[in-house]
């Protein structure tokens, strides 16, 4: 062991207040003001002689909860052997642990710790759900501790923008008690969150609380409809909410900034697998959230350096998923650490190679030339083909599915632009393309849909664009093809995440090829009688234009100026679901009594067992189930302390388990690599914490890349006492 050293930690408090207590020690060491110092592993820590008074309410607020106040993985020592860490302090009124390790090599190390723990005599606690939805009723409540040694009659106010005016509660707290203030709250639609200003005062003392809940939509309003014209009619669906959507209408220089619909659906995406993460900061052109996956990738990885879906040791990696990194990071110019990229490259050529012994996919055997063909694309991006691997290829290009053949042309381009089969493969692709008005189509897209390696017809049509958007005998073509791949979109953006990136990479390259010429003047909407006239600047194109739905029966756009601006526009509309829908798969949902207080009524504390019975068309890959909860709730067997014993034997997966699973503040989501034709019992159970009427949005399964593979069964408020 190394000799004992000296660590001096200098902390402070919002509060100005900390105690502390000391094992060893010497006077000379209680003297120093705010400082502690461990020695042979006793820690002390000391107040100023003239602590500051507390804040009053009025002009401090405590808004501060993040758990981890600090981490320095690595801190160089002074030449004495010392070390000074500022630790900053959050705004809980709790017990807070400092750890420091130290090392010196592989048999040099050490440890100390110490606690420090905030006090006042009067403590607000915050007992709010983190989500609640629009519509729901619950009791808003607040812990208010009396932490002295008298009783205290306390006044506890409470507001949030958006609510009504709340009465004043006031509480009588005997010494050392806590004591529940509540108010019965109706969320108001429309909001996005609750910001929650709450004070409890006793004369001197006071304790002044922020707390936030985000507010979910239990009918989203979402894109009906999406296009690029002119003029059309225009009225709101039969079935729609009144008072919510209407008609906007965003006017761009490029097609790239007509994505706004797509953009706005990946930024609220829900699903957390690799790809989706990868896909949703590709599309959202947003470098931040892909340095944040990037600092994932080595968690992803497994020993032969191919990227699993998810972070879980029952699962391998994934030569598709692992190609499809690469290849998108180049398409939209994002890069990949060096280091973690060279073990992809170097796990996806001993793929190519077989000399690692990996299950085909169970699937689709057939499925393994295909891969490699995907694969080796994806090595053409990034060095790793040399001309001599093409030999091992002898491929009918006439029988290739659609992303085969654009994987091959591809690796022609970089590889090898003199290969033979390189001018048949783009004939032969030109030959499937089928370009009617504005639609793009293949003639194979019956066998183009191969869901198991993500691959898709909106994908293909937006790969098609960007890989050949640059060759000169098809530029005449582009613009009709890029309207095309457009003119795929269902409200306004494509079915899968992996169609979505692509379309992005795609429309962005449009946009600079085509796309020079500036526009300028004013553009004209008109809706009925109305008329909004905008302006183009350099700097920044018109603001967008929101218009709710009225009597007008025809939308139309005029442009008065240089070049040829896009007009996008959309129809949203919040339809509720009231009807269950089977397309592939058909869901039933129960809900059982693991543990009630009494009677057939729900109340807090209780436990429900919630049973899902999903049957199956067909074998398919990749396929998520989401199931809401009640703002509040606890998903039971996730190791916390909370589980009972009796109660933490959920969730029950029988005899197919996800690889992975998400308890969420408002739903739970269990993902299947494989779910085959039949039946699937899902079974988890569910604390139910706070009181109210909840609304639930339907309960969902989805296949991943075949989305309009999914079911959906509407569910009724829950009523909790």
């Amino acid at each position: 062991m190394m000799a004992h050293r000296s660590v001096d930690v200098w902390s402070f408090s919002s509060l100005d207040e900390m105690t502390g207590s000391l094992s060893l020690g010497t006077d000379r060491d209680k003297t120093m003001l705010g400082r502690s110092i461990a020695r042979e592993g006793g820690v002390l820590y000391s107040m100023a002689p003239e602590p500051t008074p507390p804040p009053t309410p009025e002009t401090f607020r405590r808004e501060r909860f993040e758990p981890l106040l600090v981490w320095q993985g690595r801190v160089p020592m002074g030449e004495d052997g010392s070390v000074e860490v500022e630790v900053p302090l959050n705004d809980l009124v709790t017990s807070i642990r400092i750890v420091a390790v130290a090392t010196a090599g592989a048999n040099l190390f050490g440890t100390g710790e110490a606690t420090i723990r905030t006090t006042q005599d009067l403590v607000l606690r915050s007992g709010l759900p983190p989500t609640v939805r629009e519509g729901d009723r619950f009791d808003a409540a607040f812990t208010v501790r009396n932490a002295t040694d008298t009783e205290r009659k306390v006044a506890v106010t409470a507001r949030a923008d958006g609510l009504p005016t709340l009465r004043r509660r006031t509480l009588t707290l005997p010494a050392g008690a806590s004591k529940e203030a509540s108010w019965r709250i109706t969320v108001p639609a429309g909001v996005g969150r609750l910001d929650w200003d709450v004070t409890a005062e006793s004369g001197d003392d006071a304790d002044r609380l922020a707390a936030r809940q985000s507010v979910l939509a239990v009918v989203p309003v979402r894109v009906e409809q999406a296009t690029l014209v002119q003029q059309l009619p225009v009225a709101p669906p039969a079935d729609a909410l009144p008072d919510r959507g209407g008609v906007a209408v965003a006017l761009r220089r490029s097609l790239a900034g007509g994505l706004d619909a797509m953009r706005a659906y990946m930024a609220r995406y829900r699903l957390t697998c690799f790809e989706q993460r990868a896909s949703v900061a590709v599309a959202l052109n947003d470098p931040e959230r892909w340095s944040v996956l990037m600092a994932d990738l080595k968690n992803s990885m497994d020993d032969d350096g191919l990227v699993k879906y998810f972070p879980s040791s029952r699962l391998r990696g994934s030569a598709v998923l692992t190609a499809y990194v690469l290849t998108i990071a180049d398409a939209a110019g994002f890069t990949v650490p060096e280091y973690d990229r060279r073990q992809m490259v170097d796990g996806l050529r001993i793929y190519l190679g077989n000399s690692m012994r990996r299950r085909r996919n169970p699937s689709n055997a057939s499925s393994s030339p295909l891969t490699k063909l995907t694969v080796l694309a994806a090595l053409a991006r990034h060095e790793g083909v040399y001309p001599g691997t093409l030999g091992q290829f002898d491929l009918n290009l006439e029988l290739l599915p659609t992303s085969a053949l654009l994987d091959w042309i591809d690796v022609l381009d970089r590889v090898a632009p003199t290969h033979a089969d390189l001018p048949v493969a783009k004939s032969t692709l030109r030959t499937r393309l089928n370009l009617q008005g504005t639609s793009l189509g293949f003639s194979t897209e019956q066998r183009d849909r191969l869901w198991w390696l993500m691959v898709s017809v909106d994908g293909n049509a937006a790969r098609a664009v960007s890989s050949l958007i640059d060759d000169p005998d098809w530029r005449a073509d582009m613009p009709r093809m890029m309207r095309g791949l457009l003119g795929r979109q269902q409200r306004g953006r494509w079915r899968t995440t992996v169609a979505n990136a692509w379309g992005a990479v795609a429309t962005a390259r449009f946009a600079a090829a085509f796309e020079a010429t500036p526009v300028s003047g004013v553009s004209v909407v008109r809706l009925g009688s109305a008329e909004q006239r905008s302006a183009w600047r350099p700097e920044e194109p018109p603001a967008p234009v929101e218009i709710p739905w009225s009597a007008a029966t025809t939308l139309t756009l005029d442009h008065e100026g240089a070049g040829a601006p896009w007009g996008l526009v959309e129809f949203r509309a919040a339809v509720p679901r009231r009807d269950p829908v089977s397309r592939g798969y058909r869901i039933t949902r129960n809900v059982q009594a693991v543990h009630r207080q009494r009677g057939r009524t729900w109340r807090q504390g209780d436990v429900a067992g919630i049973v899902l019975n999903i049957d199956a068309d067909r074998d398919m890959t990749w396929v998520v189930v989401e199931d809401p909860l009640p703002p509040g709730a606890v998903v039971l067997g996730s190791g916390l302390r909370g589980d009972s014993d009796l109660l933490d034997a959920s969730p029950n997966y029988e005899d197919r388990w996800p690889v992975y699973t998400e308890r969420d503040f408002d739903s739970y989501r269990a993902y299947y690599h494989r779910l085959p034709k039949g039946r699937l019992t899902l079974r988890y159970n569910v604390r139910y914490n706070t009181s109210g009427k909840f609304h639930m949005p339907p309960t969902r399964v989805e296949a991943m890349y075949a989305p309009e593979m999914h079911a959906e069964r509407p569910l009724r408020p829950i009523t909790i006492k």
